[in-house]
């Protein structure tokens, strides 16, 4: 009985973390991000400073691009 019981513990152990990996692995695609950590960077939306929360655009605007041509 007890190893029956580990055996159904691992088994929907197992079966869990594949329901939590395949919800992680829908949506985009490695360029996706990476393309929006290059937008990120360019507008200054990245977060500076952890502590506060404060953006990079928010602590030099003047160094960030203005998002109108």
């Amino acid at each position: 009985m007890k190893k029956l019981s580990v055996v159904a513990i691992a088994l929907s152990t197992l079966v869990a973390g594949h329901a939590f990996a395949a919800d992680a692995s829908v949506g985009k695609t490695r360029e996706q991000v990476r393309a929006e950590l290059i937008q990120a960077q360019r507008n200054g939306d990245l977060i500076a400073d952890g502590e506060t929360g404060a953006r990079y655009k928010d602590l030099a605007p003047t160094s960030t691009p203005s998002p109108w041509p």
